[in-house]
């Protein structure tokens, strides 16, 4: 599996990413880095104790991440959530949440794939 591949299996843009980072040894090194970020999890956390301003802060992370990384499949959501809980008030998070959970599994397996072919 190429680091291409890996990107179209989880629905990604690796042109894009590509002509901004400028290298792939360089994507490659930071996307393996990515399951270890602890955003999804610090996320998934804040939201079920309700802790909006923890909440918020782990989704403006995990947007960043993935703009950066160009895994737009999962910033759309992340981006989405991050607008919603801005106001740090208790709101309805389950429909994106449940976006972003698959997205997530769906980026953390291209990457094992990748990593492990």
């Amino acid at each position: 599996m190429t680091l291409k591949d890996c990107y179209t299996q989880m629905g990604a843009d690796y042109e894009e990413t590509l002509q901004r980072l400028r290298s792939e040894s360089l994507i490659q090194r930071v996307i393996l880095k990515f399951p270890q970020d602890a955003s999804y999890q610090e996320l998934c956390q804040a939201l079920e104790e309700k802790n909006m301003e923890v909440a918020f802060r782990a989704a403006h992370t995990l947007k960043g991440v993935c703009q950066n990384l160009g895994f737009q499949n999962l910033y759309g959501p992340s981006a989405e959530l991050t607008e919603r809980l801005r106001p740090l008030q208790e709101t309805k998070t389950e429909d994106l949440m449940q976006k972003i959970t698959e997205e997530y599994h769906r980026t953390i397996k291209a990457i094992e794939d990748f990593e492990n072919a």
